[in-house]
């Protein structure tokens, strides 16, 4: 336990080993951030299981993970960090409850950066998000050296509201199918890297670092781990899974199509898909995250299926 400025102290962050590692440390990293959200968004409906996973993925560093604590011994802060070697990257997630938020949030993150320099080979880069309207954790990450890059959207759709009428037919010659064993595994992966390979921020993944990711995250579902097939060739996947369950919604993971393949309709047709999936299920909407200077349309392509922006997050980065 190391003290803090303001008598805050720390610890590690503990996980119980299995291959889902849980724990209390989860509730307590999940009401923090559901209460850093809240005074920003107005409300939080971050998943349990979304902490949980995010905090025993693969590419989180959890031995420095760390829990706030004040005075009191009541929770107040969060720090995590995703390091990616591939991207040659860090990214940092800081969190503090509103009370706490302007004494923590600048040592969370100095500290963040002084890890990152403590571990890295340069040349290095780290990033950082933060809402459109989280003022200060912006005006923290700009003293701290951060510039903004990129902006995306979380968009949804609500069914009895947005939707279009019917379904959008399949284009001619295509299907799509379940994943089914190691070897649509493996297939899924190689879409993905050929679908956004052209993509902002885009790095290769091995496919073990790649699959593994879903694999680690309890509210999968292979079910809906979807191929689509043209003629009888793989040119796109749908991923969607049960992170937003809580909110009665489906989430589109993943939704991407080969180059040589687009401009056939074939991710309108796998997205509409996912909707009927969806409404079938009882669900009353469905959400995705995109960049909103995606290369590809796809922002025009969801708002023409009755989708819209619900929440801005700015991207930022700053070098090592």
């Amino acid at each position: 336990m190391s003290t803090m400025p303001g008598g805050f102290t720390t610890r590690r962050l503990s996980l119980s080993p299995g291959q889902f590692p849980d724990g209390k440390d989860v509730d307590l990293a999940q009401s923090v951030v559901r209460a850093a959200e809240t005074v920003v968004l107005g409300a939080s409906h971050m998943p349990r299981e979304t902490v949980r996973s995010l905090l025993s993925s693969p590419e989180t560093l959890r031995e420095e993970s760390l829990l706030v604590f004040d005075s009191t011994g009541e929770v107040c802060g969060l720090s995590f960090l995703e390091w990616e070697p591939e991207a040659r990257s860090t990214f940092i997630n800081v969190y503090a409850v509103p009370t706490a938020a302007a004494a923590l949030l600048p040592h969370l993150v100095d500290s963040a950066v002084a890890t990152t320099a403590r571990l890295a080979e340069r040349p290095w880069q780290m990033e950082a998000s933060a809402f459109e309207d989280d003022h200060l954790l912006k005006e923290v990450l700009a003293v701290a050296g951060f510039t903004g890059v990129r902006r995306f959207w979380r968009m949804r759709i609500d069914f009895e509201i947005d939707a279009p009428d019917g379904t959008p037919a399949a284009p001619r010659g295509a299907r799509i199918r379940v994943v089914d064993g190691d070897a649509d595994r493996r297939l899924l992966h190689e879409l993905f890297e050929r679908s956004f390979r052209d993509h902002f921020g885009f790095v290769p993944r091995p496919f073990e670092d790649w699959i593994g990711w879903f694999d680690a995250r309890g509210d999968s579902r292979p079910d809906l781990q979807w191929i689509a097939e043209l003629d009888g060739g793989p040119v796109g996947l749908c991923l969607v899974d049960d992170s937003r369950i809580e909110e009665g919604l489906a989430y589109v993971r993943t939704l991407g199509v080969v180059p040589e393949a687009r401009g056939l309709g074939i991710a309108r047709w796998l997205l509409a898909e996912a909707f009927a999936h969806a409404r079938a299920e009882g669900r009353h909407g469905a959400a995705l995250a995109v960049d909103s200077d995606n290369v590809t349309g796809a922002t025009r392509l969801y708002e023409s299926l009755g989708m819209h922006a619900y929440q801005v997050i700015d991207l930022f980065r700053r070098p090592l």
